[in-house]
């Protein structure tokens, strides 16, 4: 039954199965967390492996339901220009848009809707590593295995309209308001990305890249104005170079697949997120 299933069906059942496993997994290990008392620093640190462990069960679940080999590292052969156009992402995206979460925030608050800030407790050079680590390599990797291969697939969908999608549900999955709309961009050109070089492994060294500078600059104490209109420029012309960059002499190919199938077998986790999002948000 679900093997005969089309690929669009196929990767919305996937998108659902994990933020099912992702929600499991995450109030599991933050009853855990609270019995022993932990702190906020540990709940960021362990965090990361509900998402390993979404991925891991959805990999298995792959297996299993649609008989769809995925291996973990199998090697993606993609054109260097693709890791130099992920540069240009990262650093185009964290100083051309670093202030809209802020923005946002604000904006969100002159209609009585708080939303909560994230603190990272980046203290000692311990703290600073281990955050790599988990708040920056763990996500590189895992979400963009997932969210760039084993959801996009062999799905044959145009890819603008595919990208608006994915980048959809990569900005659902991070259950932020105040991210939302960065968290959209960045999963639209992210997924761009990885069709256009056919490969997810440049979109995992643009993730890392942008979590890394994050947390690099307030471990290091280095203060950039992400409103200074300089900032923005030079944001926008290694945005704009990434943007000229992929798509570039480049060949579309015949898209048949359907986008109102992945959207639809997506719903529910779509509709967990959605709550999330809601729940995570108080009034002022």
């Amino acid at each position: 039954m679900f093997k005969t299933l089309t690929e669009p069906k196929k990767s919305g059942i996937l998108f659902s199965l994990f933020i099912l496993f992702y929600l499991i997994f995450t109030v599991i290990v933050s009853v855990v967390l609270v019995m022993f008392s932990a702190s906020d620093f540990f709940l960021n640190v362990f965090s990361p492996l509900c998402y390993v462990l979404a991925v891991v069960c959805v990999f298995i679940f792959n297996r299993k339901l649609f008989d769809s080999k995925i291996t973990f590292f199998k090697s993606e052969k993609t054109s260097f220009k693709y890791y130099i156009l992920a540069l240009l992402l990262a650093v185009g995206m964290l100083f051309s848009l670093g202030s809209i979460n802020s923005i946002f925030t604000d904006y969100l608050s002159k209609f009585g809707v708080q939303v909560p800030s994230i603190s990272l407790d980046l203290s000692s050079p311990t703290k600073y590593i281990i955050s790599i680590i988990s708040i920056a390599l763990l996500p590189a990797f895992f979400e963009e295995l997932f969210f760039r291969k084993i959801l996009i697939g062999s799905l044959k969908i145009d890819s603008i309209k595919l990208s608006i999608l994915v980048g959809l549900l990569f900005s659902l999955y991070h259950v932020s308001l105040s991210q939302f709309i960065y968290q959209f961009v960045y999963g639209f050109l992210l997924t761009i990305l990885a069709l256009k070089g056919r490969s997810f492994y440049p979109c995992v060294l643009a993730h890392f890249i942008n979590n890394f500078l994050v947390l690099s600059l307030e471990y290091f104490k280095i203060n950039i104005n992400f409103y200074s209109w300089q900032v923005i420029v030079v944001g926008f012309v290694f945005l704009f170079s990434f943007i000229i960059g992929i798509f570039f002499n480049d060949k579309e190919e015949e898209k048949k697949e359907s986008l109102l199938e992945f959207f639809s077998y997506s719903l529910i986790g779509i509709a967990i997120c959605i709550l999330l999002i809601i729940s995570g948000v108080k009034a002022c």
